[in-house]
């Protein structure tokens, strides 16, 4: 059986601040889990206006110690590989990941595509696809599956939200980094 998970959400941001964020969002202590990011590979092509990378992500394991019982999740990290295209030309960006750590047992896989809205250029839609699918485990399998479901969809919203949160930092920085340079201009004219 394969679980599956689906969001949408819409960022109030254009897609190169929310794309810009994504690459710059970890490590970060809103998510103490994701402990390290590694680019493995980045290229551009100024031809077509796109962005390529693939990263290693780290990130603390978060399996209960219940389930740990199987060897193979007991570990204390696991690796997550994204890979990702940032289409400046149509304003668009894909990413691909999956869980490196458990492919003999699991096939853990996340699709992620982040559009301008259709009704304000300026905003960002994402939606976002991720699958865990459990091998070789029968009936503990399904235990298994729903609990990554959940994990999965957690981390989903948490992801959203963390992002959101950085955006609107952003935002606030910019307007107040402006209105200290304006105020500097007029005290010195």
């Amino acid at each position: 059986m394969v679980a599956s998970v689906e969001i949408e959400h819409v960022f109030k941001y254009p897609i190169e601040q929310v794309a810009k964020t994504h690459l710059n969002k970890y490590p970060n202590p809103m998510e103490p889990r994701v402990q390290n990011m590694k680019t493995l590979e980045h290229k551009n092509d100024n031809h077509q206006r796109i962005y390529y990378f693939r990263r290693l992500i780290i990130c603390q394991n978060l399996i209960p110690m219940a389930l740990r019982k199987l060897n193979f999740m007991n570990v204390d990290n696991f690796e997550l590989e994204e890979e990702g295209w940032i289409d400046y030309a149509k304003r668009t960006m894909r990413l691909k990941s999956f869980c490196q750590t458990f492919t003999t047992y699991a096939d853990i896989r996340e699709s992620s595509v982040f559009t301008t809205h259709n009704s304000n250029h300026n905003w960002t839609v994402l939606r976002q696809q991720g699958s865990v699918e459990i091998k070789g485990l029968g009936y503990f399998g399904l235990i298994v599956e729903a609990f990554a479901q959940q994990a999965m969809r957690h981390g989903a919203y948490q992801a959203t939200s963390i992002m959101d949160t950085l955006l609107k930092e952003q935002a606030t920085e910019k307007i107040s980094s402006q209105g200290h340079d304006s105020n500097q201009y007029r005290t010195n004219a």
